[in-house]
Protein backbone atom coordinates (compact mmCIF):
# COMPACT_ATOMS: atom_id res chain seq x y z
CA UNK A 1 0.00 0.00 0.00
CA UNK A 2 2.94 2.58 0.88
CA UNK A 3 4.72 1.76 -2.32
CA UNK A 4 1.53 2.69 -4.34
CA UNK A 5 0.55 5.78 -2.00
CA UNK A 6 4.94 6.56 -2.94
CA UNK A 7 4.34 5.61 -6.44
CA UNK A 8 1.19 7.81 -7.04
CA UNK A 9 3.11 10.51 -5.04
CA UNK A 10 6.14 10.45 -7.57
CA UNK A 11 3.61 10.08 -10.32
CA UNK A 12 1.53 14.10 -8.67
CA UNK A 13 5.30 15.89 -8.86
CA UNK A 14 6.31 14.62 -12.18
CA UNK A 15 3.00 15.81 -13.41
CA UNK A 16 3.41 19.00 -11.40
CA UNK A 17 6.92 19.41 -13.10
CA UNK A 18 5.81 18.88 -16.95
CA UNK A 19 2.97 21.52 -16.08
CA UNK A 20 5.06 24.07 -14.51
CA UNK A 21 7.83 23.91 -17.02
CA UNK A 22 5.10 24.38 -20.24
CA UNK A 23 3.83 27.59 -18.31
CA UNK A 24 7.71 29.08 -18.26
CA UNK A 25 8.50 27.50 -21.65
CA UNK A 26 5.22 29.53 -22.79
CA UNK A 27 6.15 32.58 -21.23
CA UNK A 28 9.63 32.68 -22.24
CA UNK A 29 8.53 31.79 -26.36
CA UNK A 30 5.79 34.76 -25.65
CA UNK A 31 8.57 37.24 -24.73
CA UNK A 32 5.89 39.78 -23.57
CA UNK A 33 7.27 43.09 -22.36
CA UNK A 34 5.74 46.44 -21.22
CA UNK A 35 6.47 50.05 -21.22
CA UNK A 36 4.88 52.82 -20.02
CA UNK A 37 5.47 55.94 -21.26
CA UNK A 38 6.34 58.68 -20.30
CA UNK A 39 9.17 57.28 -18.90
CA UNK A 40 11.22 60.08 -17.81
CA UNK A 41 10.43 63.74 -18.33
CA UNK A 42 12.31 65.48 -21.21
CA UNK A 43 14.42 68.54 -20.91
CA UNK A 44 12.65 71.41 -21.53
CA UNK A 45 15.31 74.13 -23.15
CA UNK A 46 13.92 77.58 -24.06
CA UNK A 47 13.56 76.77 -28.17
CA UNK A 48 11.55 74.39 -27.34
CA UNK A 49 8.28 74.86 -25.54
CA UNK A 50 6.51 71.91 -26.73
CA UNK A 51 8.50 69.54 -24.86
CA UNK A 52 6.19 70.40 -21.80
CA UNK A 53 3.06 69.15 -23.87
CA UNK A 54 4.82 65.70 -24.20
CA UNK A 55 6.18 65.66 -20.58
CA UNK A 56 2.65 66.35 -19.77
CA UNK A 57 1.42 63.35 -21.76
CA UNK A 58 -1.74 60.96 -19.71
CA UNK A 59 0.47 57.83 -19.54
CA UNK A 60 -0.25 55.19 -21.78
CA UNK A 61 0.92 51.52 -21.42
CA UNK A 62 2.94 49.85 -24.98
CA UNK A 63 2.45 46.07 -24.96
CA UNK A 64 4.79 43.92 -27.46
CA UNK A 65 6.26 40.27 -27.72
CA UNK A 66 9.97 40.21 -28.30
CA UNK A 67 12.16 37.89 -29.40
CA UNK A 68 13.45 35.22 -26.32
CA UNK A 69 16.38 37.50 -24.24
CA UNK A 70 15.20 40.67 -25.35
CA UNK A 71 13.36 43.41 -23.10
CA UNK A 72 12.92 46.65 -22.61
CA UNK A 73 15.28 48.62 -20.24
CA UNK A 74 14.44 52.00 -18.37
CA UNK A 75 17.58 53.42 -18.92
CA UNK A 76 17.17 56.72 -21.82
CA UNK A 77 18.80 55.98 -25.06
CA UNK A 78 21.18 59.38 -24.93
CA UNK A 79 22.65 58.43 -28.54
CA UNK A 80 23.88 54.69 -27.78
CA UNK A 81 21.24 53.72 -30.63
CA UNK A 82 21.68 56.49 -32.89
CA UNK A 83 19.05 56.13 -35.76
CA UNK A 84 16.97 59.66 -36.03
CA UNK A 85 13.39 59.66 -35.82
CA UNK A 86 10.63 61.55 -33.76
CA UNK A 87 10.48 60.41 -30.85
CA UNK A 88 10.86 61.09 -27.03
CA UNK A 89 11.45 59.42 -23.59
CA UNK A 90 13.20 57.08 -25.41
CA UNK A 91 14.55 54.55 -23.82
CA UNK A 92 16.70 50.62 -24.69
CA UNK A 93 15.93 48.06 -26.05
CA UNK A 94 18.43 44.87 -25.11
CA UNK A 95 19.20 41.64 -26.84
CA UNK A 96 21.08 40.05 -23.85
CA UNK A 97 23.11 42.77 -22.80
CA UNK A 98 24.19 45.16 -25.55
CA UNK A 99 21.54 47.43 -27.11
CA UNK A 100 19.77 46.32 -30.05
CA UNK A 101 17.31 49.10 -30.40
CA UNK A 102 15.50 51.86 -28.65
CA UNK A 103 11.58 52.29 -28.47
CA UNK A 104 9.93 55.68 -27.90
CA UNK A 105 6.53 57.73 -28.39
CA UNK A 106 5.45 60.91 -30.23
CA UNK A 107 1.86 62.85 -29.95
CA UNK A 108 0.09 63.75 -33.15
CA UNK A 109 -3.61 65.32 -33.90
CA UNK A 110 -5.78 63.09 -35.61
CA UNK A 111 -7.50 63.97 -38.12
CA UNK A 112 -11.49 64.24 -38.45
CA UNK A 113 -12.09 64.31 -41.96
CA UNK A 114 -12.63 60.91 -44.06
CA UNK A 115 -9.26 59.36 -44.99
CA UNK A 116 -9.08 55.30 -46.14
CA UNK A 117 -7.73 53.70 -43.63
CA UNK A 118 -4.54 52.44 -45.99
CA UNK A 119 -3.63 55.92 -45.87
CA UNK A 120 -3.91 57.11 -42.44
CA UNK A 121 -0.52 56.39 -41.65
CA UNK A 122 0.23 59.48 -43.70
CA UNK A 123 -1.67 61.84 -41.67
CA UNK A 124 0.24 60.25 -38.05
CA UNK A 125 4.11 60.04 -39.51
CA UNK A 126 4.99 63.07 -42.05
CA UNK A 127 7.64 64.04 -40.58
CA UNK A 128 9.33 60.36 -40.46
CA UNK A 129 8.45 60.36 -44.14
CA UNK A 130 9.92 63.87 -44.93
CA UNK A 131 12.90 64.59 -43.76
CA UNK A 132 16.00 64.88 -45.76
CA UNK A 133 18.52 63.19 -43.30
CA UNK A 134 16.36 60.51 -42.32
CA UNK A 135 13.32 58.44 -43.47
CA UNK A 136 11.45 56.24 -42.17
CA UNK A 137 9.94 54.79 -45.85
CA UNK A 138 8.26 52.59 -47.00
CA UNK A 139 5.47 51.58 -44.53
CA UNK A 140 3.56 48.15 -44.75
CA UNK A 141 1.15 47.34 -42.42
CA UNK A 142 1.20 44.82 -40.28
CA UNK A 143 -2.40 45.19 -37.83
CA UNK A 144 -5.23 46.50 -37.81
CA UNK A 145 -7.84 47.52 -34.64
CA UNK A 146 -10.23 49.99 -34.03
CA UNK A 147 -8.30 52.92 -33.26
CA UNK A 148 -5.00 52.70 -34.75
CA UNK A 149 -2.44 50.22 -36.17
CA UNK A 150 0.86 48.90 -36.59
CA UNK A 151 3.35 48.66 -39.00
CA UNK A 152 7.13 48.19 -40.07
CA UNK A 153 9.32 50.64 -41.55
CA UNK A 154 12.65 50.81 -43.92
CA UNK A 155 14.72 53.12 -42.19
CA UNK A 156 17.39 54.97 -44.56
CA UNK A 157 19.70 57.61 -42.60
CA UNK A 158 22.97 59.78 -43.05
CA UNK A 159 25.41 58.32 -41.11
CA UNK A 160 25.42 60.46 -38.10
CA UNK A 161 29.46 60.09 -37.20
CA UNK A 162 29.77 61.18 -41.17
CA UNK A 163 27.39 64.12 -40.76
CA UNK A 164 29.54 65.83 -37.98
CA UNK A 165 32.26 66.03 -40.81
CA UNK A 166 30.98 69.36 -42.22
CA UNK A 167 30.82 66.98 -45.44
CA UNK A 168 28.33 67.58 -48.40
CA UNK A 169 24.50 65.44 -48.20
CA UNK A 170 26.00 63.52 -51.13
CA UNK A 171 28.72 62.44 -49.20
CA UNK A 172 27.65 61.03 -46.16
CA UNK A 173 26.89 57.74 -46.60
CA UNK A 174 23.32 56.06 -45.99
CA UNK A 175 22.45 53.76 -43.58
CA UNK A 176 19.88 51.44 -43.84
CA UNK A 177 17.79 49.38 -40.71
CA UNK A 178 14.13 48.65 -40.25
CA UNK A 179 11.52 50.43 -37.12
CA UNK A 180 8.18 49.28 -35.92
CA UNK A 181 5.32 52.11 -35.59
CA UNK A 182 2.27 51.94 -34.47
CA UNK A 183 -0.55 54.27 -33.01
CA UNK A 184 -3.29 54.99 -31.34
CA UNK A 185 -6.15 57.35 -32.53
CA UNK A 186 -8.00 57.61 -29.30
CA UNK A 187 -4.57 58.69 -27.55
CA UNK A 188 -3.23 60.47 -29.69
CA UNK A 189 -0.39 59.14 -29.00
CA UNK A 190 2.05 56.92 -31.77
CA UNK A 191 5.19 54.69 -30.83
CA UNK A 192 8.68 53.52 -32.41
CA UNK A 193 10.85 50.93 -32.29
CA UNK A 194 14.11 51.61 -34.44
CA UNK A 195 16.30 48.10 -34.64
CA UNK A 196 20.02 49.09 -34.26
CA UNK A 197 21.45 47.88 -38.01
CA UNK A 198 21.85 43.96 -38.32
CA UNK A 199 19.82 42.75 -35.43
CA UNK A 200 16.44 42.24 -37.20
CA UNK A 201 14.50 41.35 -40.44
CA UNK A 202 11.67 43.06 -41.90
CA UNK A 203 10.03 40.22 -41.74
CA UNK A 204 10.80 39.46 -38.47
CA UNK A 205 9.89 42.91 -37.18
CA UNK A 206 6.27 42.38 -39.18
CA UNK A 207 5.53 39.62 -37.02
CA UNK A 208 6.91 42.03 -33.84
CA UNK A 209 4.54 44.69 -34.69
CA UNK A 210 1.43 42.18 -34.67
CA UNK A 211 1.82 41.96 -31.22
CA UNK A 212 1.75 45.49 -30.39
CA UNK A 213 -0.90 47.15 -28.04
CA UNK A 214 -1.20 51.33 -26.86
CA UNK A 215 -3.38 51.30 -23.84
CA UNK A 216 -4.13 54.21 -21.62
CA UNK A 217 -1.69 52.83 -18.23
Amino acid sequence: MKRIQMLLFIVFIVALSAVFSACQGENIKQGQQAVVFPVYQEENPENLPYIDQINSTPKFQVKVDLPEGWRIGETPNSGKVDIPGSFYSTVLVYKGEEPAAYVGFNQFEPYQEEIPQEDYYKTVYPELRLSSMFVWDPYTTAAVWENGEAGVAEIWYKNPQEAEKNKSMAEIPEIETVGVLAYNKELGVFVGIAFVPGTMELEQAKEIAKTISIQPA
